[in-house]
């Protein structure tokens, strides 16, 4: 816990106004109004005006969230399934509101002064800063880390494309590491409190990647702690750390477990699931390369982001930069390796950057997706870079001191090192200049660009790309000449340390804003932004047919969200699919049941495919053309042969292994009206002469069919199947549900006239709002108790505010 009292740092005796200013006791509210005021100021439209980038996957999962959203506003239970994307999928890993309130919830008071996108800069921010107080470091270092920490490239970049759950995930790391240095200081109510409560407020976003990173990072902590506590014989006060650490694991694990253990239950049917996880391929996808390292100095150098982008990922939309300055700084500070706060952060930045290379260090990345527990789960290896950067702008604050240090000590040899650091920038500025013609001989080209672009575009793109590298490449040797240039003039005394510290501030900040910029040039008003998330002519054709169906948008349309938006579609985008549907899209849905149609019509109409969206004309006889959107320029089909949402079948035909019930979906002989492919034998059925299926209801997890049947019969119900949940009753008496299809459902009706029920009740749902609730409460009780005491024994002086290195 960090109050105006915490650090106190003397004020000096030459009693000047920076003095007062910098070591005084307002220094802390001054800074964090400067931090305020620089956010608010650089990013004043997005703070203040209502305005927000085009962000492309905000309105991907904005589109795909529309069904749960109107359903939670008219509804007491809260919306579990989505019927809209992928035929129907669990809505908990879309959105899932958390049942109780928590510190997130204050949300809803900050946004209406500052819009939460650079509030949560400013908060990441103010952690740094008041991380960097505990640390030691006086308060105007403090302030150039928690700004350089705002301001990162990848972190603006983030808000640019939407990555919103990831990015307010990383602003809560400082918090986290913040709670464990005092957590390890004091092991109280108050650290076991902050830690808590900060672990619950991150891993509440739902972004369980940069959770785990977190995690790991806590383990690299952890391990230090132990060697230490070995080295100085203090295992009893480790010991109870740990033990500490461990409670506030399970309470964390309690309060979130609303939506991780229904995700986690989810995993094992997902394309993430079983021991394998995901694709080794898939998963390394986004690796860093390791001569994209040369990027922290140069961010255009493989032309920043995408289309630009010429580097080893298959594109990228942000970049890794945090400025020149801060990683020459971070260099610098490495040299202070006997403390353990840098032995602990240069461990984490090592251990970040190897993992991040993925399938470019398979010595390493094949041996943690074997064996690291959780690990395979993920993809983007290059997003465990965010630890790195984390530990960089502390470690450049360890750069500064070391810098102030050896002023003090009149090191001649530090003052001549950065000399020659300055002479030998100098001489390379001038050769990256002079033959800067070299450059021009880079491939400058991405892998994909051939089959994107022709000859003469791809020329023009590789002239951008030479400029983005040499403006980049000047603008670095600039900022870094300017930086060296103030420190050397401070090591010969010519100027003091508070002018110095201002400089080296202004120096890093409009580094960062000069890149920062090119991330949020586009962004608009946001009614304007949400204006693509509005009806068009199409959507509103579609919503004339009242009757429950699917839509199939072909070619590119298929991955869009904005279909999901208003219509139940067959396709739609998630980076966790169900994994037995992926196997259908994978296997199933293009193959050519006619020589050169690229449609299964098996699947498409057991899907209740009834409408198909494309932009070209589909000359098929089982096709009827019914619209034309001249803005958009697509038409629209209607599926004669659609099947609806329930039918009884005249067959069964068991097929146990996947292969074979692909191979046979795939078929031009199979017919999903009559047949239908089960996984486990199902005896006592027969066809029905005389059978009659009606919906009577049809809610986003709730179904209720009219069913009649002259023998005991198979019913094919056209919803996706998913065992952790869904139930199916007969006049109120639970029944079976089986695979059908691969995907589908299917249940036996006994002869004569019932009601089917079909509701979405997964059991560990309801057991998490319990745990959640307890895991809350308990997070709360502690932090008071800890707040209490912490005050009662700040008030006597009894608390120490700097951890001693």
């Amino acid at each position: 816990m960090v109050s105006k009292q915490r650090v106190k740092q003397p004020i000096p005796k030459n009693d000047s106004l920076l003095n007062k200013i910098f070591h005084g006791k307002y220094s802390t509210p001054f800074f964090i109004i400067l931090i305020f005021l620089i956010f608010g100021i650089s990013f004043f439209k997005i703070a203040f005006l209502n305005y927000t980038p085009p962000a492309s996957d905000s309105i991907q999962w904005r589109a795909s969230a529309e069904a749960l959203i109107e359903y939670n506003k008219t509804h007491k239970d809260q919306a579990l399934w989505n019927p809209n994307i992928f035929s129907g999928m669990p809505g908990f890993m879309i959105s899932l509101k958390a049942k109780y309130p928590y510190f997130d919830s204050l949300r809803k008071i900050t946004d209406k002064f500052m819009n939460w996108r650079i509030f949560y800069l400013f908060l990441g921010a103010v952690g740094i800063y008041f991380l960097m107080l505990m640390l030691g470091f006086e308060p105007l270092i403090a302030f150039i880390g928690a700004v350089s920490f705002g301001l990162s490239c990848h972190f603006i970049g983030l808000l640019e494309i939407g990555h919103n759950t990831k990015f307010r995930a990383v602003m809560f790391i400082p918090w986290i590491y913040l709670s464990i240095l005092y957590l390890r200081k004091h092991t109280n109510f108050l650290g076991l409190g902050l830690i808590t409560a900060f672990l619950i407020i991150q891993l509440k976003e739902n972004h369980p990647q940069i959770s785990y990173y977190t995690f790991l990072m806590i383990g690299i902590y952890w391990i230090y702690q132990l060697i230490e506590a070995i080295k100085e014989k203090k295992i009893g006060k480790f010991i109870l750390f740990s033990v500490m650490l461990l409670i506030s694991f399970v309470i964390v694990f309690m309060a979130v477990s609303q939506i991780y253990l229904v995700n986690y239950e989810y995993l094992k049917f997902s394309i993430r699931g079983g021991t394998t996880g995901l694709d080794k391929g898939y998963a390394q996808s986004w690796s860093f390369h390791p001569l994209e390292i040369l990027t922290f100095w140069n961010p255009g150098l493989f032309g920043g982001v995408s289309p630009y982008y010429w580097g080893w990922m298959p594109f990228t939309q942000t970049s890794m930069y945090f400025g020149i300055i801060v990683f020459v700084l971070m260099i610098f500070g490495i040299g202070n390796f006997k403390s353990q706060t840098v032995k602990i952060l240069l461990t984490i930045s090592i251990v970040s950057l190897l993992i991040s290379f993925g399938r470019h260090f398979p010595l390493l990345s094949d041996l943690l997706l074997k064996y690291l527990p959780g690990f395979n789960k993920f993809r983007v290896p290059a997003m465990i870079l965010v630890l790195f950067q984390f530990s960089a702008v502390i470690l450049a604050g360890y750069g500064l001191k070391l810098i102030i240090a050896k002023l003090r000590e009149n090191d001649e040899k530090f003052v001549s090192l950065v000399q020659k650091i300055l002479i030998a920038v100098v001489v390379l500025f001038l050769v990256f200049m002079l033959f800067s013609s070299v450059f021009g001989k880079l491939s400058l080209t991405h892998l994909g660009d051939p089959g994107k672009y022709n000859s003469s575009q791809l020329e023009a793109l590789r002239s951008e790309r030479l400029k983005i590298l040499m403006s980049d490449g000047i603008h670095s040797f600039i900022f870094l000449l300017l930086f060296l240039g103030s420190t050397y003039l401070f090591l010969k005394h010519k100027i003091g340390k508070y002018l110095y510290l201002i400089l080296v501030a202004i120096l890093v900040i409009l580094d960062l804003l000069l890149i920062d910029m090119r991330f949020l040039e586009n962004y608009a008003p946001k009614k304007r932004v949400e204006s693509s998330l509005k009806k068009s002519q199409i959507d509103k054709y579609l919503l004339q047919d009242k009757e429950i169906f699917r839509i199939y948008p072909l070619g590119s349309e298929f991955g869009q969200n904005k279909w999901v938006m208003y219509h139940q579609s067959i396709g739609g985008y998630h980076g966790a699919k169900l994994k037995r549907y992926q196997e259908i899209i994978a296997n199933c849905m293009n193959a050519e049941l006619k020589k050169g149609v690229p449609i299964n019509w098996n699947i498409v109409n057991m899907l209740n495919t009834k409408y198909l969206i494309f932009n070209q004309q589909l000359p098929f006889d089982n096709l009827e053309y019914k619209y034309y959107d001249r803005n958009r320029k697509l038409v629209v089909y209607k599926n004669k042969d659609y099947l609806p949402r329930a039918w009884f079948v005249k067959k069964l035909e068991l097929i146990k292994e996947k292969e074979k019930i692909w191979k046979r979906l795939n078929s031009p002989d199979f017919n999903p009206a009559e047949t239908a492919i089960v996984e486990n034998e199902i005896k006592n059925v027969s066809a029905p002469q005389k059978s009659s299926v009606k919906m009577l209801d049809f809610q986003l997890q709730y179904l209720k069919f009219d069913v009649e049947t002259d023998t005991t019969s198979f019913l094919t119900i056209s919803e996706i199947y998913y065992p952790a949940g869904w139930k199916a009753f007969i006049d109120g008496q639970e029944t079976e549900i089986y695979p059908v299809n691969y995907i589908l459902r299917g249940v036996v009706v006994p002869k004569g006239k019932h009601i089917l029920e079909m509701k979405f009740e997964p059991k560990i749902y309801f057991l998490t709002l319990k745990l959640s609730l307890i895991g809350i409460l308990l997070s709360l009780i502690i932090l008071i108790i800890g707040l209490i005491s912490y005050y009662r024994k700040n008030y006597k002086g009894k608390i120490e505010y700097v951890v001693k290195e």
